[in-house]
């Protein structure tokens, strides 16, 4: 019954590490892009330590969750989106891979109200 069924979904929340920028997309949209910078608590047996993961997250600049938000790094987001991954040469013409999540809403928090 579900032998193709498949999930891509992220759920992130975490801090704007820079400040997001517009820029056309191949499609000539305009398209939003930022890091977004997560941090998890892992125990250990010396003790807790902090684990940060930087994620690159673009979204269309016309979606209608951006509307009346203005995103600026340290902003506390709450991200829903899915994985994309896309191979690129770089200057050594070496193959590398590029994973970035593709939002489809963003909601802006206050980390005073959590």
């Amino acid at each position: 019954m579900y032998n193709n069924a498949s999930v891509n979904k992220v759920f992130l929340m975490g801090y704007v590490a820079r400040e997001p920028r517009i820029h056309n997309s191949k499609n000539g949209k305009p398209q939003l892009s930022f890091s977004l910078t997560t941090t998890e608590s892992i125990k250990t047996q010396g003790g807790d330590i902090q684990h940060s993961e930087v994620h690159a997250i673009k979204i269309n600049a016309d979606a209608a969750c951006l509307k009346d938000v203005n995103l600026k790094k340290g902003d506390m987001l709450y991200v829903q989106g899915r994985l994309q991954t896309h191979a690129f040469v770089d200057e050594q013409l070496i193959k590398r891979y590029k994973t970035e999540i593709v939002a489809i809403g963003v909601e802006l928090f206050d980390p005073i109200q959590l």
